[in-house]
């Protein structure tokens, strides 16, 4: 069963999208009136969320961007045209318990408008056996029927009231935002500037995988789930090569943003792409997605620190042959992490082990 409470917001102006933790009121509305959600329901896999209500194509018009549900995003939203109903498909599958619905709203056909969103409390359960009906009370005895009164005069006019006291402007902080919408995050001001694209995450997978998993797919599939687990926003790939196709590496294929790459926790790792994709780094990288620590581990990578291919790849990552090798790399945890092109977090000359050896881990980077 689905017990569904409403509580409206009122968000922040654009300032919001610089993550300054600060106070705003709340701004006109659009073309349409603010959105209001009334009900809800979770389909029988746990997977796909209906909400239901009112203006739900937003304030602007462009319908929503984003529906959080206790701390797992998804952008896979869509309304209907009358813009009554929201259907959120996530990745996930929702157990029994109380959740926090988000729902934010797009201030174009692309970004995300943080002045205004819904709020609701979901709780998924199962639906309980319907009680005994209760006993039928004794009929009351009919009353005499009143006979019909005369229409009474109509009255006079009343004397307007004295206009109420100014309202007060609703506010919300940055922060209250960000805990909402990233509660389990090891830093959630840093995940909301992650989803907003102001800064990019990296880290290091908490699990490790052999080195014949079959070409890259598999080793970006896993950086994902890992982000998602961990409830960090945007797509994630791994920091590994082949040189099957000579664009399969990080230097073909990562988006190379203009923006800071950051730990979980905030940690600055590198300025940009042009700083990251070098074998020196301002701090290392050694956080999991949940921002907990993982110093000295090995990593499997392919690559060189600049995003192109290195030599050795356990036959593009399908062979455990014990007389095959991999380059790899590994986190120091010293404060930069490497020394030369050819010692460093992303590659250990001449390799960093033998294909047929235990699974290592992965750096994993946001695109």
């Amino acid at each position: 069963m689905l017990r569904l409470t409403n509580l409206r917001r009122y968000a922040v102006l654009s300032a919001l999208i610089t993550l300054a933790l600060a106070t705003f009121v709340v701004p006109t509305y659009g073309i349409n009136p603010p959105p209001s959600i009334t009900d809800g329901s979770m389909n029988a896999t746990g997977t796909v969320l209906t909400l239901s209500g009112t203006n739900l194509t937003g304030v602007l018009g462009y319908g929503p961007f984003s529906v959080t549900m206790g701390g797992i995003t998804t952008t896979n939203v869509t309304v209907n045209a009358p813009g009554t109903i929201i259907t959120a498909t996530f990745t996930t599958a929702f157990s029994p318990q109380s959740y926090a619905v988000v729902t934010l709203f797009k201030r174009n056909k692309t970004i995300c408008d943080f002045s205004y969103l819904t709020t609701i409390d979901v709780t998924v359960g199962a639906v309980g056996p319907q009680g005994p009906a209760g006993p039928t009370g004794a009929p009351g005895v009919p009353g005499a029927a009143g006979a019909p009164g005369a229409p009474g005069a109509t009255g006079a006019t009343g004397a307007p009231g004295a206009p109420g006291a100014p309202g007060t402007d609703a506010t919300v902080t940055t922060a209250s935002v960000c805990s909402a919408l990233f509660p389990n995050a090891a830093s959630p001001a840093t995940s909301c500037k992650a989803l907003i694209g102001s800064v990019k995450m990296v880290f290091v997978t908490a699990n490790v995988y052999a080195a014949d998993l079959g070409g890259t797919a598999p080793y970006h599939a896993a950086c994902q789930a890992e982000a998602t687990a961990a409830g960090l926003p945007g797509t994630y790939k791994a920091w590994i090569s082949t040189t099957s196709t000579p664009s399969d590496n990080p230097a073909s294929t990562f988006t190379q943003s203009p923006v800071p790459y950051v730990l979980p926790d905030s940690t600055q790792v590198a300025a940009n792409w042009s700083a990251f994709a070098t074998y020196t780094h301002s701090n290392d990288l050694d956080e999991n997605a949940s921002g907990n620590p993982l110093i000295g581990v090995v990593t499997t990578t392919g690559t060189y620190a600049d995003g192109t291919a290195s030599p050795n790849n356990c036959n593009n990552w399908t062979n455990s042959n014990p007389a095959a090798f991999g380059d790899g790399g590994e986190a120091t945890g010293s404060a930069n992490d490497g020394s030369s092109s050819t010692v460093n977090w992303s590659y250990v000359a001449p390799y960093a082990f033998q294909c047929s050896a235990s699974a290592q881990h992965l750096y994993c980077v946001q695109q």
